[in-house]
Formats: C-alpha cells, structure tokens, sequence
C-alpha cells in the first residue's frame, strides 16, 4: 500500500442476533462501517449468511468465539473446552488461564478453532480477516495456533487490538481501573503478536 492510510469500520458478533444483523446491514448501507465479523454458532448465524450474500460489498471475517459462546465442534471432541450443552464459559480471564495451564487443552483448541474455520467457509462466504470475541483470538496460545492453520484455511488478515484508554474515558469515564488494566494487558498481548 505504500504508506497509504485506510479505515476499516468493523461490526462484531455478526449474527449474535437480529438486531445486530440489522444494525450491522444498516450501517453498512448507510454509514461507514466496511466489515463484519461473524459468529459461526450463535442464534442468528443463518439470517447473517443470507444479508452478507445479499450484500456482496461487505467484507466477512470469523468472529473466533472460544468464550460466551456455542462450540462448532462436536462435545466429545473437546470435553475440556464446553459443558455438556456445548457452551463456553462464560469468563474470559477464568478461560485465558486454563488455556495455558490445563494439560492437553491445546489439542481441543485447535479442533475447535478449525472447526469454526470450516463452518465459516461452508457458508461460500470469501474469508476478509479472522479477530475474537473478547479479543480471545490474541491469547498466545490461540494466536500461535491460528497462525499455524492460516495457509491451510485462506487467513491472510488477523485483527490486533489497539484500544487507546484515554479515548475509552472520554467516551465513558465509568471503570477507570479496569480500563486501565485492559488497555495494558491488550498492548501487552498487541506487541507480543
């Protein structure tokens, strides 16, 4: 790009649900935003697909959701990473410490970041970029395995997380600490990728 600037407006947790699909498609049609990232097993997966083909101009990335979330693989094969219904846990710092620690966690990490790799392309949808739902995707563990299956599965972009913490207080000066400990931690883990 030479030195070229360009904006990318990115709409999360595509397919979370209706209101977020719309909100999403309008902002696509009707403001700034560029690109949307979905989530390959939530509730309203299937109307997402159908307006992101009904909208060709947006580009669709992978939503990784290893936390708050439904597992694309199956239970058995990752008894580790779900409950028995399928789902995530739903703390993100509670989940980022078992995937260093646990023994043989990584193994089911990687079928269920593969599996949601494969669910997303059996949508016919092109690949724009892959990120994580609660920036799970930055964790070393995942990264480094994410990294590992980017040829096979098309991952030419990964999103890094850079939340500047003096534009987040101005926005909503509301948890200055653990705003604080956010911003540092991801400029820890944005440097290190």
């Amino acid at each position: 790009m030479d030195g070229e600037r360009r904006l990318i407006v990115t709409g999360d947790d595509f397919g979370l649900s209706p209101g977020v699909n719309a909100g999403i498609i309008e902002a696509y049609q009707k403001g700034i935003l560029t690109s949307a990232s979905l989530i390959v097993n939530a509730p309203a997966t299937a109307e997402a697909v159908e307006l992101a083909q009904e909208n060709p101009g947006l580009a669709v990335g992978l939503h990784l959701t290893l936390v708050q979330g439904r597992a694309s693989a199956p239970v058995t094969s990752i008894p580790d990473l779900v409950d028995s219904q399928g789902r995530f846990s739903d703390c993100a710092v509670k989940s980022g410490i078992f995937y260093f620690f646990y023994p043989g966690i990584q193994e089911q990490l990687r079928r269920e970041i593969e599996a949601q790799l494969q669910r997303f392309h059996s949508f016919g949808l092109a690949l724009s970029h892959v990120d994580g739902h609660m920036n799970m995707h930055l964790h070393p563990v995942v990264l480094n395995m994410l990294l590992e299956v980017a040829e096979e599965y098309g991952v030419a972009v990964i999103r890094l997380t850079r939340d500047p913490l003096l534009q987040a207080l101005q926005l909503d000066p509301r948890w200055p600490l653990r705003k604080a400990a956010e911003a540092l931690v991801f400029l820890g883990i944005s440097c290190w990728a």
